[in-house]
């Protein structure tokens, strides 16, 4: 595991990963233990999953996820990673 995991979304049109999380990731890597995964999604992918009865019956572009994108498994895996952070020595 690295100190510092950075994510960038490939579909992101507000925190442009090449002026975000690229900068961010070289102004650290040289320093520390680090990665940079590039995600397919966009820059909503960390609000929880609306309710399907919700998106269905509304326009809610926030809620829309690219094809290939699972928000709930990316969720999931992001929180486990989180924890195993916060939780290990």
């Amino acid at each position: 595991m690295s100190d510092l995991d950075v994510f960038a979304f490939d579909s992101d049109r507000i925190a442009i990963p090449p002026y975000h999380a690229l900068p961010l990731y070289k102004a650290f890597s040289s320093n520390m233990p680090s990665e940079y995964h590039v995600v397919k999604g966009h820059h909503y992918a960390f609000i929880a999953p609306f309710p399907k009865w919700l998106t269905e019956e509304e326009d809610i572009p926030v809620a829309k996820d690219p094809e290939g994108f699972d928000r709930s498994v990316f969720l999931r895996d992001l929180n486990a990673k989180i924890v195993e952070i916060m939780t290990s020595d």
